[in-house]
């Protein structure tokens, strides 16, 4: 989540973690440094982060829309392969091979 600005001097965000995500929900201040400008906050679990108060150097600040950043985490693809082999078909595709070479 990016907060551009350079008059932001802090950013509160609340954080409730995704059901069934490890962690608890918390709410954490995000303070800028003079000329720091953009504020970057990473997301590092699933669940919903929410501004809730946006301090400027010179007063409080506005949230617009979005004030929300829902971060999902996709499981990881899985796939389960078993091979037989078709000995119908491998015996005869080789009588057929066999019958195709000694015609020639």
């Amino acid at each position: 989540m990016t907060i551009g600005g350079d008059s932001i001097a802090k950013v509160t965000v609340e954080y409730v973690p995704a059901i069934g995500a490890s962690g608890s929900p918390y709410t954490r201040d995000y303070a800028t440094k003079p000329g720091q400008g953009d504020l970057e906050i990473k997301a590092m679990q699933a669940g919903t982060y929410t501004i809730v108060r946006v301090d400027g150097i010179e007063c409080p600040g506005d949230i617009l829309s979005p004030e929300t950043c829902k971060v999902v985490e996709q499981p990881l693809p899985r796939a389960d392969v078993k091979l037989e082999g078709i000995h119908e078909w491998y015996n005869f595709s080789r009588s057929w091979l066999m019958t195709k070479l000694t015609k020639m």
